[in-house]
């Protein structure tokens, strides 16, 4: 009888995620746990469900009975989901921010209608923020200062061309008549009419008047006056600011700016395309790169065009035809490539320039990419800006001539930036330095805003401070006290729970609070927050962090908070640990303060990492007590898996910060192995055999690299779990490939690659930061050559195809790396000069000092093939010495020793030779890494001379040993 094949279901990705971590548990975890209550579910299985991909009705069942819940809750259903996203931000009011006034009924009606135009776009970007409007005089209008143009450009800049720089509600454009939208009416209060009123006699006519927030927002583009003199708060806008005055020179971008020069030389010297991609997370200065690119290139003559993916237009090429109409020659005949024809008539040189082009779709890419076939032949710049995350895409489609990545600021280099705002204070700018972690839009931001922690509070604040707070609704205080627990913005969505659904309206419109870019609200001072805080008994405050705390966690988890980027998740990590250790839940103290270590993990910050785990280990302790137990509503076990996750971090660090040789992480990873086994974690147990087993490798441990990854090997059959397996495959071909077993590291290989699944590749691109397939590829390949497979030339090519394809820089730089070694090997010198010099050049422009070091190892060698020459040897010994003896220099000395031995033999330095070769002998003989002896033996017959009794038996010292593989035999004939 067959056995029915599971349907494919879909399980709610983001339910599963928050169950399991309010059990406090990571994949790897959960997929132990399920383990030991005989419920199988791998972690590759784990990682498909919470990304909404299909898996079997077991796992949903597995699932369901883990944690206790039905099918049903679980279970993903389309009609969960609605498009009515935002709709809590629509609220019936208005906020007063800017008056405009005019003089004329015909500017009264035109300035309304372009309002009108205009208000679905704001209120489309900001939610129920109001639009502008003004009031009418009877006045004779002033025909010098009537303006109608003027006010409606600015109008205009400021609503459409920086919505995201509009902070906060009490900042938006007034009306005084009712405005409608999606059949609702908004009205302006009658307390802000009074205040509108109280303050408009002193606004001139034909003038745009902004709040405090909004001056300092624009202040580098408009040139502004106080409304009335010596008095904050209100400014009078002059007009806009000529750029070369207020424009902020570029720090920090020398040589990135040095680079793109060059390759702007080489167009116009050479004559042809060249086309560079500018790679950056936001806010690291592309777009001003941009426009520092555009005054080069009007400097050399060059025309300019300036595109934006944002605002993509559909025809690139088209798009380029008409922004060079004016150089279209006259008379084209209808079967002229009009585009050529253009080029070929302009004078000069072309910058093109394209903003935000990983925001476009591949074939969009793939359209750019002919296009840069028709430009090659003439002189044209491209730049392109992407960001890190997809210029692996934006590099396998386009192929640019260089990439050239924008790293954050310096200290001395934000310093140098915030000096250009002398009225902070020396205090608050080296806060903003702090804060901004070297982005520069960052830190602009920060200096260009009121400081948040002035201590000078307005009179009128003081004065009716208590008042106000006193007029609050009860929902409104509590949100109050909450925001001052916080001490920080929180999102109106937490607020409106924390407040018992509470509009928050008076709130919103008082002076307590404002509203930050991402549009989240919090205490407008620090005096205030103090002030707050006291109304507070002791014993509410730990409740209500506890309270404040789960709702940040529940926003989080459901995707309501603002973007992420690494240095907000860092920010925001750290918070709920300490919300919750606050709180006294200390067991979800831990676990945020683990996940704030790794992302200090991931910043290069491993001191202050290592810090907060040892905290972290220590609070442990603390919350396994039976009391917190209870308390929490955890269990032991549960606490010792988290002990597992901070170990793994732990590990992490050291490995960093002492290397894989410092005996302090060879104590943690037999930690790690000694909990698994107690815990029964056998999934992380896998994890940990495979990273003391790079440390065995690393060491040229043999012996204990083979036993570490057999016992990985027998663990991961009893899981059934063929990412597991794979791993260890992969480390058993690895190792047996240094032990000189080269049919034994064939067939592992080969295993490995078999075990492989489409649904790892993503996940091990995340996790491992590889392809799983690169190693157990690359020594295939080179054990297939070694054994003289006849098709290890065509596992290569494969090898190095699909890495090109998947377009993962460190995975391509593991096959270069076998390419170079494989024609090594074959003695084939063109194509490994031809690899290793691809190698260079990726690893130069993504760090990888392991395989920039390789890259040169071989690009000597093959060089000195070609033109014998000692700078050469200088190339092999300095790659060696500067890339490979800090990060594998026992596992490359053999290498190291056949490629230079080799070249000083054949330079005549046979006693050098000697040295590097006895050495290397000695050390792979008590070591087990034998791969390379058989070669280094066969080197040292050729170091002495006519000794033929000698140079034989070093031949035979070869060929008989047992590592000497078929392709040797031949090659030491």
């Amino acid at each position: 009888m067959t056995k029915q094949k599971d349907r494919q279901i879909f399980i709610d990705g983001a339910r599963l995620k928050r169950l399991r971590r309010e059990h406090g548990l990571s994949q790897e975890a959960l997929a132990d746990a399920c383990e030991r209550q005989h419920l199988r579910i791998s972690i590759a299985t784990i990682k498909r469900a919470e990304t909404n991909k299909p898996v079997t009705l077991r796992t949903l069942h597995n699932l369901a009975e883990f944690f206790s819940v039905s099918h049903a809750e679980l279970s993903l259903h389309k009609e969960q989901y609605d498009l009515a996203e935002g709709q809590a931000l629509l609220q019936n009011r208005l906020s007063v921010v800017a008056v405009v006034k005019v003089t004329d009924a015909e500017q009264h009606a035109a300035i309304q209608q372009q309002l009108n135009d205009l208000s679905p776009l704001f209120v489309k970007q900001h939610g129920a923020y109001v639009i502008a409007a003004f009031s009418q005089y009877v006045t004779a209008p002033d025909s010098a200062n009537s303006g109608r143009a003027h006010i409606l450009l600015l109008l205009e800049q400021m609503l459409t061309e920086r919505p995201a720089s509009l902070l906060s509600p009490h900042f938006c454009l007034i009306s005084l008549e009712q405005l409608h939208h999606d059949g609702k009416g908004y009205t302006l209060p009658n307390s802000d009419v009074s205040r509108l009123l109280d303050e408009a006699m002193y606004v001139p006519a034909n003038k745009i008047v902004v709040g405090d927030q909004l001056k300092f927002l624009y202040d580098l583009h408009f040139d502004f006056s106080p409304l009335q003199p010596g008095q904050s708060g209100w400014w009078v806008i002059e007009g806009a600011t000529c750029k070369e005055e207020r424009q902020i020179p570029l720090y920090g971008r020398d040589k990135e700016l040095g680079r793109l020069k060059g390759q702007f030389d080489v167009s116009l010297g050479d004559g042809r395309l060249t086309l560079n991609c500018l790679a950056g997370d936001s806010g690291m200065g592309k777009t001003r790169m941009l426009e520092e690119m555009s005054g080069y290139a009007q400097s050399r003559g060059m025309q300019v065009i300036r595109l934006d993916a944002e605002q993509y237009e559909t025809d690139w090429r088209l798009s380029l035809i008409n922004r060079l109409e004016e150089w279209r020659p006259q008379g084209l005949a209808e079967d002229s490539d009009v585009l050529v024809a253009t080029l070929e008539n302009m004078p000069a040189g072309l910058a093109l320039l394209i903003d935000n082009i990983h925001l476009c779709v591949s074939d969009a890419l793939e359209q750019l990419a002919e296009l840069s076939e028709t430009l090659r032949g003439f002189p044209v710049a491209a730049v392109i800006t992407s960001t890190f995350r997809y210029s692996d895409r934006v590099i396998r489609l386009l192929n640019p001539d260089s990439f050239i990545a924008l790293s954050r600021l310096t200290v001395a280099e934000c310093e140098k930036l915030a000096g250009h705002f002398k009225h902070h204070s020396r205090e608050w700018l080296q806060q903003s330095i702090a804060r901004s972690n070297g982005v520069p839009f960052y830190l602009n931001l920060l200096l260009e805003q009121v400081d948040p922690d002035s201590q000078q509070m307005p009179e009128s604040i003081q004065l009716v401070l208590e008042e106000q707070l006193f007029a609050l609704s009860f929902g409104e205080l509590q949100a109050m006290q909450y925001l001052a627990l916080a001490g920080a913005s929180l999102p109106l969505d937490v607020l409106y729970v924390l407040a018992g659904q509470s509009d928050l309206k008076a709130l919103r419109q008082s002076q307590l609070v404002r509203t930050t870019s991402d549009g989240q609200l919090e205490i407008a001072n620090r005096l205030i927050r103090e002030l707050v805080v006291e109304t507070l008994k002791d014993e509410d405050r730990s409740e209500r962090h506890g309270q404040l705390a789960d709702e940040v966690e529940k926003a989080m988890m459901d995707g309501k908070l603002s973007e992420q980027t690494p240095s907000r998740d860092r920010l925001r990590m750290e918070w709920l640990y300490r919300q919750f250790n606050l709180a006294g839940n200390y067991f979800r103290a831990v676990i945020y303060q683990a996940r704030y270590a790794n992302l200090l993990i991931a910043a290069d910050s491993y001191s202050e990492a290592e810090t907060q785990l040892l905290e972290a280990r220590d609070l442990l302790v603390t919350a396994a007590l039976p009391e917190h137990c209870t308390r929490g509503k955890y269990t032991p076990e549960q606490c010792e898996d988290l002990k597992l996750d901070l170990l793994f971090y732990l590990a992490n660090v050291y490995k960093m910060r002492y290397g894989w040789y410092s005996p302090v992480i060879s104590d943690v990873y037999a930690e790690i192995l000694e909990l698994c086994d107690r815990t029964k974690s056998y999934h992380r147990k896998v994890n940990g055999l495979f990273r003391i087993w790079t440390i065995a490798l690393m060491r040229l441990d043999i012996p204990e690299a083979i036993g570490y990854a057999q016992e990985a090997l027998e663990l991961s059959e009893q899981l059934e779990d063929s990412a597991c397996k794979m791993q260890a495959l992969t480390a058993l071909g690895n190792t047996c490939f240094w032990a000189g077993r080269a049919k034994d590291a064939f067939r592992h290989s080969s295993l490995a690659l078999e075990q492989y699944e489409p649904d790892m590749l993503e996940s091990a691109l995340e996790i491992e930061g590889q392809d799983p397939r690169m190693i157990a590829w690359c020594f295939k390949c080179l054990s297939a050559l070694q054994l003289q497979d006849e098709q290890a030339e065509s596992y290569l090519e494969d090898m190095i195809a699909t890495s090109r394809e998947v377009g993962h820089m460190f995975s391509l730089a593991i096959a270069l790396q076998a390419g170079a070694w494989f024609s090594w090997k074959q003695r084939n010198v063109e194509k490994t000069l031809e690899y290793a010099a691809e190698l260079e050049v990726l690893t130069a422009e993504n760090a990888f000092p392991f395989y920039q070091g390789i890259a040169a190892l071989f690009k000597g060698w093959a060089e000195y093939q070609q033109t014998p020459d000692e700078q050469h040897i200088l190339t092999i010994s300095t790659a060696f010495q500067r890339w490979l003896s800090s990060t594998g220099f026992r596992l490359t000395h053999s290498l190291y020793a056949a490629l230079i031995g080799d070249v000083l033999i054949s330079h005549g330095q046979q006693q050098e030779a000697v040295k590097v070769l006895e050495e290397a002998i000695g050390q792979a003989e008590q070591q087990g890494a034998n791969c390379y002896l058989p070669e280094l033996y066969y080197l040292m017959s050729r170091t002495v001379g006519d000794n033929s009794f000698v140079a034989s038996e070093w031949v035979q010292k070869a060929r008989l040993h047992f590592s000497c593989t078929p392709l040797q035999h031949s090659l030491f004939g």
